[in-house]
């Protein structure tokens, strides 16, 4: 039997065993045929090309605006963040494309990880956070690179070809330079060449079975890769009218020391010339400031005054924190130098006694005092405006 292929004027005789026809209805329950040819140009194109990735936000300022309700401050880093992460979503659709790389130096508790975090959420892929203090040269006691990616594999649901296309932060490399530590430079210069040989891309045996009951190989070479240290003392001594490099050039500032990096400074500090040469973006975060706290706990989604809220509702409690409490918190924080991730533990601090005997305040709104004090508030549940508690009334 011979028929016309629905897609090509040529002719298909479907009993030759020259290669497969398809068979298809139509909807009017008619037959028709696609020969071999059209058949394996069809199917090159809906199977072996993959899919487009679709971002939340896929541009770097829809990124940047993102950043922007999760995280104060630190605008340099949100637009380099947001452009790499723009980037890796063009990698993932065409792996011929360059990845973007980035190295962000600045004080513990600044928002590097959240940022990073934050802008990896925009893509919904896997994102996996490392202490490179954790890891040591092949063959010494410790865990090796194999374990980060490991870990990225189970944020990918196990799912191997998707990690392959994840985020990799790897936060306080600046402890394997000899500006850190001197007695640790050689084994840190070790690790930095093998970290260098894995952000050019090479193919790691996890050693861990997949679902084919092989081991895994993991292909490096389309990982994005955000390193990070505190890189303490990085610019002591040095002249501040130096080149900028990174996203955008500013003004010096005392306040914003640290954004003036050159690529010579970090070799300096220690790092492999050949390692800073892979990172496309350099920035810097900066100390935060007082008004930058206060809004971190009054401004931005997710704050830690909002994951408080939360805890206590399932226990049928409403808190309000007095402006003293905030004001205590704050400053506690900045005392202690330990930046927004430090706000966490001075509010914990002080809610221990409504978090241990919850079932003495259930059902009551309460409000709590700088000096830990709660009390039980006679008024009507009521919303007070952001804008509104950004001015701090402490008596």
């Amino acid at each position: 039997m011979s028929q016309k292929c629905c897609t090509c004027p040529g002719e298909v005789n479907q009993n030759e065993k020259s290669g497969p026809v398809a068979l298809f209805k139509t909807t009017k329950g008619e037959d028709v045929v696609v020969c071999y040819n059209c058949l394996k140009s069809l199917l090159s194109k809906t199977v072996d090309k993959p899919a487009k990735v679709t971002l939340l936000h896929d541009t770097p300022n829809e990124i940047y605006a993102h950043l922007n309700r999760r995280a104060v401050s630190q605008d340099r880093v949100k637009r380099g963040i947001a452009q790499a992460i723009a980037r890796h979503h063009k990698v993932m659709n065409d792996t011929s494309i360059k990845k973007t790389n980035i190295f962000i130096h600045g004080p513990s508790g600044t928002g590097k990880t959240l940022i990073s975090r934050v802008a990896a959420e925009t893509l919904e892929i896997p994102f996996v956070e490392y202490s490179a203090t954790e890891l040591t040269p092949n063959g010494y006691e410790g865990d090796s690179f194999t374990s980060i990616f490991k870990a990225l594999v189970m944020a990918a649901g196990g799912d191997v070809a998707k990690a392959q296309k994840g985020v990799v932060y790897l936060d306080e490399v600046d402890k394997f330079t000899k500006k850190y530590s001197a007695e640790r430079s050689g084994l840190g210069v070790t690790v930095q060449a093998q970290l260098l040989k894995i952000i050019e891309g090479t193919t790691l045996n996890l050693s861990q079975k997949g679902t084919d009951g092989q081991n895994i190989m993991f292909d490096t070479t389309h990982v994005t890769f955000i390193l990070s240290g505190a890189c303490e003392g990085l610019l002591d001594g040095k002249d501040e009218a130096r080149p900028v490099i990174g996203i955008a050039s500013e003004e010096p500032t005392p306040h914003n020391k640290n954004r003036q990096v050159t690529t010579d400074d970090l070799i300096e500090y220690g790092f492999l010339r050949e390692l800073i040469g892979r990172m496309s973006i350099v920035c810097g975060t900066e100390d935060l400031t007082k008004d930058d706290l206060i809004k971190v706990l009054l401004d931005v989604e997710g704050s830690p005054l909002d994951n408080q809220r939360k805890i206590l509702a399932q226990d049928d409690i409403e808190i309000e924190f007095s402006d003293c409490f905030i004001e205590a918190v704050v400053t506690d924080a900045m005392e202690r130098k330990t930046g927004a991730r430090g706000l966490e533990v001075e509010i914990e601090r002080r809610m221990e006694e409504v978090h241990f005997n919850p079932l003495l305040y259930r059902g009551k709104k309460i409000v709590i005092k700088a000096d830990s004090s709660i009390t039980v508030s006679e008024q009507q549940k009521s919303e007070k405006s952001k804008e509104e508690k950004r001015t701090l009334t402490c008596v």
